[in-house]
């Protein structure tokens, strides 16, 4: 679209006939859709099909297209940082903590999975017994509890400074294993006469 300015010294005359050659240069422009011909972007933005929940983006230097933003990604965009968007998600608080560890190691802390999982395969200490072997990792062993501290039921976790090796009567050999062993069935925790007794005694297997 051309249009011819007014200059120094036009007459009445030629100044209106310019004003007028513009604005039908203007007229015929926008009635055949150019607007805006010499900007390629608002072209190709104006050319989009636009509907609820769409938002335009480009594909290429002035090429548009439409992607959907559903209202609730729309609730997500004004959050400014992480913790804003787990809490838009509903995430809780224990869930964000495992979220936040950066790695294996820490996750299985946060939950408490040592107790579950260590590499000492347990056919590897099937093979470990059979040849001779005690006391490692994912052997059991019946011994008597000499922590005290009351009853202790499945699960709980001792260390071998707090085990003596034990027949079924309670009586004790003189050592105490190694490691960390967890408890196969129940154990009063009583420390009467120094806790070597039927009581403390119980199956327990070693967990790391």
């Amino acid at each position: 679209m051309t249009i011819e300015h007014i200059q120094n010294g036009d007459t009445g005359l030629a100044a209106r006939e310019k004003i007028n050659a513009a604005i039908s240069a203007i007229n015929e422009s926008v009635g055949g859709g150019g607007a805006q011909p010499e900007d390629d972007t608002l072209t190709a933005l104006a050319g989009l099909d636009t509907s609820a929940n769409k938002m335009p983006y480009f594909t290429d230097n002035d090429v548009a297209a439409l992607t959907t933003l559903s209202p609730f990604a729309r609730t997500m965009l004004d959050n400014t940082t992480g913790a804003d968007v787990l809490t838009t998600l509903g995430v809780s608080g224990y869930m964000r903590g495992l979220l936040y560890k950066v790695d294996a190691p820490s996750a299985r802390v946060t939950l408490d999975a040592a107790r579950f999982t260590h590499t000492h395969t347990a056919a590897q200490s099937n093979e470990d017994i059979i040849a001779g072997g005690y006391a490692m990792i994912g052997a059991p062993a019946y011994m008597v509890y000499i922590g005290g501290g009351g009853i202790k039921s499945p699960g709980f976790l001792a260390t071998g400074a707090q085990l003596k090796w034990s027949a079924g009567s309670g009586g004790v050999d003189a050592g105490s294993p190694s490691g960390t062993w967890q408890l196969m069935g129940g154990v009063a925790g009583s420390t009467i006469g120094g806790g070597y007794a039927a009581e403390n005694a119980s199956l327990w297997i070693r967990i790391a």
